[in-house]
């Protein structure tokens, strides 16, 4: 009888130890998943271009400037962005899984057919870069559209 409860009580003991294992492990993963998002908004450049025959834009934002020129023919433009601007652009880049960015799939491909322009999305960290395949510029996958969005409109102020 002494054998079969020192039996269970070590059972009882090892599967206690087991779960807090997984407890830590759980609560690890859980951090990572939270510096990972922190990283996915550290950009160092984000790069937009749209280009056809007949258009091109390209916007440039560095951690306080954006660059952009709206022609091949125009020199490119710079001024500062605003903490609101930038605040607004770390937390889209955060909503996007930027690792995935090479495999997003574009909603349309009108650009290899009809002389529509096409588009690609560039993010740049300190240690990679992650470029969107080539989308119709105006109709961006729904993953980076808030994103593209954005820059968008801030070359409109101009």
């Amino acid at each position: 009888m002494k054998l079969v409860i020192l039996i269970l009580s070590l059972l009882l003991t090892e599967s206690c130890n087991t779960n807090k294992q997984a407890v830590t492990n759980n609560a690890k993963i859980e951090k990572e998943n939270i510096v990972n998002i922190a990283k996915n908004s550290e950009y160092k450049t984000i790069q937009y271009i749209a280009a056809a025959r007949a258009s091109y834009i390209k916007i440039i934002v560095n951690k306080d400037t954006l660059n952009f020129q709206l022609s091949h023919s125009e020199k490119p433009k710079t001024r500062a962005i605003t903490k609101l601007e930038k605040k607004e652009l770390t937390t889209l880049i955060s909503s996007i899984n930027i690792q995935s960015l090479p495999s997003i799939k574009p909603p349309s491909k009108a650009h290899q057919y009809d002389g529509a322009a096409g588009a690609v999305l560039t993010i740049k960290t300190e240690k990679d870069s992650y470029i969107t395949p080539t989308f119709d510029h105006g109709k961006p996958n729904t993953l980076i559209s808030p994103l593209v969005s954005k820059l968008l409109s801030m070359i409109e102020k101009q």
